[in-house]
């Protein structure tokens, strides 16, 4: 159990990993397209994946196993807690995102019904209209889809 490497793998993983989602993010924040940061998702997946199963196998190991490798261990909370903060502004980007789709979404439903559902009234030849389909109220469907 050489926990040195383990810090040392996990170090670059999460340095892979926080480049990916840095990216995502300014995209996502100048574009506002999810759908176009599908490109790297394989990988972020595998990397995601690993990050997660050495974590939990270092948090196995006794902490007295760690006094020897103190300096590598501070530097792996610090890369985390940095982590985390890549993390953080990821989601307020994809969150943004989806407000902003979804308003989106939520707006041209309510033009569609404008338009097939024209407010009650007189016609020109003084009669109420009326019409003989049912006309009902459209419903807007959100997905909540995670990417």
């Amino acid at each position: 159990m050489n926990i040195s490497s383990k810090i040392n793998d996990l170090l670059l993983v999460i340095e892979k990993l926080s480049k990916i989602i840095t990216n995502e993010t300014k995209h996502l924040k100048n574009n506002r397209r999810p759908s176009d940061i599908k490109i790297h998702q394989k990988e972020k997946i595998t990397l995601s994946e690993y990050y997660e199963k050495e974590i939990v196998s270092l948090t196995k190991i006794p902490k007295h196993h760690f006094k020897s490798v103190k300096n590598e261990f501070n530097l792996l909370q610090n890369t985390i807690n940095n982590f985390k903060k890549t993390l953080d502004d990821h989601n307020r980007a994809l969150f943004a995102a989806k407000t902003v789709t979804e308003r989106m979404i939520k707006s041209i439903s309510q033009e569609v019904a404008k338009i097939n559902n024209p407010p009650r009234g007189y016609s020109h030849y003084s009669k109420t209209q009326s019409s003989n389909k049912i006309i009902e109220k459209p419903v807007s469907i959100a997905l909540n889809e995670v990417i």
